[in-house]
This record gives structure tokens, C-alpha cells and sequence, in this order.
């Protein structure tokens, strides 16, 4: 399966006993095709890509969202004045907002989009999924280090705020 090159998917699918392939995204269609890989590691936005012209199946997991962030050179954003700061810190939230919006509405609407497109939508059993989670937690204890508890904590704490769907 097609990860993204970073070490914590990797130890991630590792966890699960998947045989985890880092690749960049522009040899994913071609690796799919041609039998390279069996699948890819998507959130549910997979709907808007051509992935469904190549993959039948679609599992959710929900072990990742797309996560919108805004990074600027620091010297440089300290050095605009404080009202310039404050306009562009408005605005890149309005943005967010919505792109945080337009992904949950393209998630909420996948199920039917990918269906459309003749793939089959499979979910985990609630066994499944809380051995999945256990794996996920076991990750979560190895990257604690450089991350730290506090922030692993609160992510945690707001996951439990979220409601299962």
C-alpha cells in the first residue's frame, strides 16, 4: 500500500502489519495500475480524485483528516505592521474556515460519490476498528517523545469530543 514519505505513516502501517510502499503521488496512478500496489493511504476526499478509476474499493478508517495550515517566515510576519497582521490573520482564518467547511461537505457526500463511481465503501466492525485504534495508540506512545504528551493529550481530548458517525 502507497503511504506518504514520512516516518509516521510508516511506523503507523507498520503497526497494522501492512506492508507500507513510500511513494511520491505522481507514481501512485501508474504503481495502481499497474499492480505495484494494491491501494493507497486517503481520507474520504479521495472522491474528488481520479483514484476511483483505478481502485474499487474504498475502506474508512478514519485514522486521518486533511489538516489546512498557513506557514509564513516568522521574521518576516513579525516585521508587518501590527494592523497589516491583524487584516491577513482574518483573513487566512475566514479561509480556513471554509476549506475546514468545503471538506467536511465533501466528505459527508463520498459515500454517494464514490458509489457512483462503482466503488465499494467498506467500513471496519467495531472490533476492527478498536484494534486499529489500539495500533494507532502504540504509534501515537513511540512518536510521544518528539511530539509530546501534552499535545498527543489534547488531540486525544478533542477526539473523544467528536462524535462517532
Amino acid at each position: 500500500m502507497r503511504i506518504t514519505q514520512a516516518r509516521y505513516p510508516l511506523a503507523f502501517w507498520q503497526a497494522l502489519k501492512v506492508n507500507p510502499v513510500p511513494m511520491a503521488w505522481g507514481d501512485v496512478f501508474p504503481a495502481l495500475k499497474q499492480g505495484v500496489i494494491d491501494g493507497t493511504d486517503q481520507t474520504e476526499n479521495v472522491a474528488r480524485l481520479r483514484l476511483a478509476d483505478v481502485c474499487k474499493y474504498f475502506t474508512r478508517t478514519k485514522h486521518m483528516i486533511g489538516l489546512f495550515f498557513f506557514l509564513v517566515n516568522d521574521k518576516w510576519w513579525n516585521s508587518l505592521e501590527p494592523a497589516t497582521r491583524a487584516g491577513m490573520t482574518k483573513i487566512i482564518a475566514a479561509d480556513m474556515a471554509k476549506a475546514r467547511q468545503a471538506s467536511m461537505n465533501l466528505t459527508q457526500t463520498s459515500t454517494e460519490q464514490l458509489k457512483a463511481k462503482g466503488v465499494q465503501v467498506l467500513d471496519l466492525s467495531p472490533v476492527e476498528m478498536k484494534k486499529f485504534r489500539q495500533a494507532e495508540r502504540k504509534v501515537w506512545k513511540k512518536f510521544e517523545p518528539e511530539i509530546g504528551k501534552e499535545w498527543l493529550d489534547k488531540v486525544t481530548a478533542f477526539a473523544k469530543k467528536i462524535p462517532e458517525s
